[in-house]
């Protein structure tokens, strides 16, 4: 959080996460806390086998789900690029990138 200076640009960064894990908490039942979710994906990608290719975009998978279905049957289809990036730079920022993600 130290390197976004402004803090309204924090507090959207942050509320988009929230909501983000909060849905992965109910739609999910997921209730790994972040510093889980980063080991878990990494584990996720380093860990299994190559050809494991559903184990390795589980979390890609998951935000493709919330952005493309959840997001857009709540009516908040012009937070999706933005929701899909404050996620995206939430594993990048913590050296776990998502495997195959695309803009959608």
């Amino acid at each position: 959080m130290r390197k976004i200076s402004k803090v309204a640009t924090r507090f959207v960064y942050l509320s988009m996460l929230n909501q983000y894990m909060t849905w992965l908490r109910e739609a999910k039942q997921v209730t790994m806390d972040p510093d889980e979710l980063v080991r878990d994906n990494l584990v996720c990608v380093y860990n299994s086998p190559p050809t494991d290719v559903k184990t390795q975009r589980r979390h890609t998978d998951w935000l493709d789900e919330y952005v493309k279905d959840y997001l857009l049957n709540k009516g908040f289809g012009t937070k999706r690029a933005s929701s899909a990036a404050a996620v995206r730079l939430f594993h990048k920022r913590n050296d776990s990138q998502l495997v195959g993600y695309q803009r959608g």
